[in-house]
């Protein structure tokens, strides 16, 4: 085994690359990567052991380090793009999971979609629980108050309403 002194700096031996959708979630490429990484686990044991794999060093170019992410980190800034806010969304699923404030809750958002709409930044445009962000808008599709199982927005919107007009924290 080679070891270097930076931070995941050192040869391997295989890699795969893996696509990332629209869709994709970061629990979802988790459980991807972990059926990916033990069948790479397997063949790179057995081509170690033949003889059949040689170490190869990483590229240094894009090398880039993300910060620690916190639990705060997940609240959403209506500020932003609605395309920023889908993304965070997804990747910030199943931790530290996004969120907004609404009536002293936090309510997690699980699934949004961008949509074609413009107001005030924050502030609920529909009874479908779309939310306007800095740039276009968010349709906000599976919601979860604390200690509640998640649910669609139209089964939400029944037990929690989010009126038209509101503004969201």
């Amino acid at each position: 085994m080679a070891m270097e002194a930076g931070l995941d700096t050192g040869p391997i031996l295989l890699s795969h690359e893996v696509p990332i959708t629209a869709e994709t979630t970061a629990a979802k490429l988790q459980d991807s990567l972990a059926q990916l990484g033990a069948k790479m686990m397997l063949e790179a044991l057995e081509g170690v052991a033949a003889g059949s794999l040689q170490p190869r060093p990483q590229a240094d170019a894009g090398v880039t380090y993300a910060a620690k992410v916190e639990r705060d980190d997940g609240r959403i800034d209506w500020q932003q793009p609605a395309v920023a806010v889908e993304r965070m969304v997804r990747a910030f699923d199943p931790w530290p999971a996004v969120w907004f404030s609404c009536r002293g809750e936090r309510i997690r958002v699980r699934a949004a979609a961008v949509v074609e709409a413009e107001g005030p930044p924050g502030t609920v445009l529909d009874d479908e629980a779309t939310v306007a962000c800095g740039s276009h808008a968010l349709k906000l599709l599976v919601l979860q108050r604390p200690g509640r199982a998640a649910m669609g927005a139209a089964a939400f919107q029944r037990g929690f309403p989010l009126p038209a007009g509101s503004s969201l924290g």
